[in-house]
């Protein structure tokens, strides 16, 4: 857990400017900033001192001034400089920062509460609690802190602070994958991925498909390769749409590089494998290819082909019949479970 220390705090410093600097004219904005920071206004105070943190323009990166505008934030009761300045103070080995990330989190930010709840389990700057970090992480996962619900979920996994529940750990990784935690997608795998093995095959498909949407590809290829009757040494298809989809989002992986190493050939081969076994969606892929690249198939159809399988119109006519009519319809086909 130890490499989480920095990646989660930094995570949760909420440093992002660019809704100032993406405006039509950030110049204009920032001299606003600048006004209302100048009469005392706390969330003016906290964005000026993140653009002199960083330096933008005619503003000089300035990191004294920051930490000063960011404590006159933090004192005006900006529970995002509270939170940040808790966090900058800690980063230098000042223990006062606790006070501000506590006030902020106390007063419901949900970064703040995340912040707490992570150094209750791991920091040496406070007596590990978990009973008391799970109930920060509760709050911080409640106001969608991706890493809060990460860290909860290994709580109720482990049985600590908390009884051990391993539906309550599934679902806090599962709230963790869709804010977009990749490392929480390791965890559910961990957690289920035996268990899984003996679902039925469209649950297996759709557990997946679920990873491989929330950016762990990775983990779900070894899941279609299954599906898909597919061992690399010793090739066993079994006839079924289920594993025609397989082939073709494994046709998708190499396509994408997402999993493995890009491959043209091995994406054409797994859309091929696909489009013959019936699915649609991969029919559409090859008679598009096929409109491109007339030869596209002259080294990967089966010897017994016929010569009309080369033609774009026999692919197309197989997607059509199959509900499938444009390169959306076969996206939304593939990634349907």
């Amino acid at each position: 857990m130890k490499r989480y220390g920095v990646i989660t705090l930094i995570a949760l410093g909420g440093l992002a400017v660019a809704p100032i600097l993406a405006h039509t004219d950030p110049r204009e904005v920032i001299r606003e900033v600048a006004e209302r920071a100048g009469k005392g206004d706390a969330p003016a105070l906290y964005q000026l001192a993140l653009l002199h943190e960083q330096g933008y323009d005619s503003i000089p990166q300035d990191t004294v001034r920051a930490m000063h505008l960011l404590r006159l934030s933090a004192e005006g009761g900006d529970l995002k400089a509270q939170n940040y300045l808790g966090y900058k103070l800690l980063q230098r080995g000042d223990a006062t920062g606790l006070n501000w990330l506590e006030k902020a989190a106390i007063a419901g930010d949900a970064k703040a509460q995340g912040n707490i709840g992570y150094l209750l389990l791991n920091s040496d700057l406070v007596e590990h609690d978990p009973q008391k970090a799970a109930y920060w992480l509760e709050r911080a996962a409640t106001g969608g802190v991706a890493t809060a619900s990460s860290m909860l979920g290994d709580l109720y996994r482990d049985g600590n602070g908390v009884a051990q529940d391993s539906l309550q750990a599934e679902a806090h990784y599962e709230a963790a994958i869709d804010a977009g935690l990749t490392d929480a997608a390791y965890k559910l795998v961990d957690l289920r991925g035996k268990e899984w093995e003996n679902l039925p095959d469209s649950i297996r498909y759709s557990k997946a498909l679920y990873l491989y949407t929330h950016r762990a590809p990775e983990l779900a290829l070894p899941i279609f390769r299954s599906l898909a009757g597919i061992d690399e040494q010793n090739p066993q298809r079994q006839s079924t749409a289920l594993m025609a989809k397989s082939l073709a989002m494994l046709g998708d992986a190499y396509t994408r590089g997402l999993g493995v190493a890009y491959s043209h050939e091995k994406s054409l081969e797994y859309y091929l494998a696909a489009a013959i076994e019936g699915d649609p969606s991969a029919a559409f892929v090859i008679s598009e290819l096929l409109e491109i690249f007339p030869d596209a198939l002259n080294d990967y159809l089966p010897e017994d082909a016929t010569t009309e399988s080369t033609s774009p119109s026999y692919w197309r006519e197989k997607a059509e019949s199959g509900g499938v009519n444009s390169a959306e319809e076969a996206h939304q086909r593939l990634f349907t479970p």
